[in-house]
């Protein structure tokens, strides 16, 4: 049995104190080494800071700063689409206002941009430039999970998914003779073939590291629940039975847990701070967040579509839809509110 433990919460309770970045392994009663504290995988902010409104940018500038997250932005896109190994030489090999430290954003600072609350697009087009509604955005590779895929997201709406880094580019077309066979058709051998996926890239660099006493995952005191010390985020452990959204966000509400009583239903961005980008089907950390062997559906978070709002004509109240997270892999979409899902509540108070 293995026990993640910051420098207080569970350790106390064992009388044992460690390192934030430790994790004590029961059985063998050592501890062993954690994810470091930096790791661009993870969200080292609260979620619930990441207002529309924190910008501050001038109209000559090349980059930005995201007082929330510590991370500079590149403003502006590479001019068209890159493959991603073209993406990835791009920001490696960019200047931008003096700084030579580029690179590509991982998924989870990419959502940091997005505003969830918008759509068409769902990044402010006065901080970034040159933002196309339909483009997706290239991130980091999928790593474990699935290596020749890569994260991308969905400007238009802030979509999670994924997209091939590897795919074997078609040749070109060559005219074929006047007469041939099926079996001798020059162009039958490339039935299968696909142009490389070709994204816009949005370069990132860490602008501070920030300072923490505390990282990673511990135990409350009660073990039934899970407190976050990147995000300050309280998790409930143990999942409960599946439910429409509107019913996940009531369950939440009056929710009870370890002495806590001012549960809610997290929001996407909140909810996709606990996905586990080196492990999938369930794409979590199941030593913290138990789950089953079967792969998860997703789970429902607070955040509606804003792609539903002010259609005319208007969305059916049966086909208004919210966002989830599919703890499968770690894509994050919108869902109709009917369809049921997994539910873990939230505490984001002090």
């Amino acid at each position: 049995m293995k026990l993640g433990i910051g420098t207080g919460g569970a350790a106390l309770l064992m009388g044992v104190s460690l390192g934030c970045n430790a994790v004590l392994d029961i059985d063998a009663g050592v501890p062993r080494d954690a994810p470091a504290c930096d790791d661009e995988s993870r969200a080292h902010w609260r979620p619930n800071d990441l207002k529309a409104d924190r910008w501050n940018v001038g109209e000559s500038d090349v980059t930005v700063l995201d007082p929330v997250t510590s991370l500079r932005w590149e403003r502006g896109v590479a001019l068209g689409k890159l493959t991603w190994d073209e993406a990835n030489v791009y920001c490696e090999t960019s200047d931008l206002g003096g700084y030579d430290d580029w690179r590509l954003p991982s998924r989870i600072e990419l959502v940091s941009i997005v505003n969830y609350e918008a759509s068409s697009p769902a990044i402010a087009e006065d901080v970034f430039t040159g933002t196309v509604h339909d483009d997706y955005l290239w991130s980091l590779p999928m790593a474990d999970v699935s290596p020749k895929q890569a994260w991308s997201v969905h400007v238009e709406d802030g979509d999670v998914g994924s997209a091939e880094t590897e795919k074997k580019a078609c040749p070109p077309e060559e005219e074929s003779p006047e007469e041939e066979s099926p079996e001798e058709d020059p162009a039958h051998e490339n039935e299968n073939c696909q142009e490389q996926v070709r994204n816009r890239v949005r370069c990132v660099r860490t602008e501070k590291t920030v300072s923490q006493e505390r990282c990673g995952y511990e135990l409350g005191v009660t073990g039934e629940t899970v407190i976050d010390n990147d995000t300050r985020l309280t998790w409930q452990r143990e999942l409960k039975d599946d439910l429409p959204q509107d019913r996940a966000v009531e369950f939440c509400e009056d929710f009870e847990l370890a002495g806590i009583t001012s549960w809610r239903l997290p929001t996407v961005q909140q909810l996709q701070t606990i996905v586990d980008h080196s492990t999938s089907h369930p794409a979590i950390d199941r030593e913290w967040f138990p789950e089953p062997e079967s792969a998860p559906p997703g789970y429902w978070s607070s955040t509606a579509y804003a792609g539903d709002v002010n259609r005319d004509p208007p969305v059916d109240p049966s086909e208004l839809r919210a966002w989830w997270v599919s703890f499968r892999v770690g894509y994050a979409t919108n869902q109709r509110i009917g369809t049921h899902g997994r539910v873990r509540c939230v505490y984001d108070g002090p």
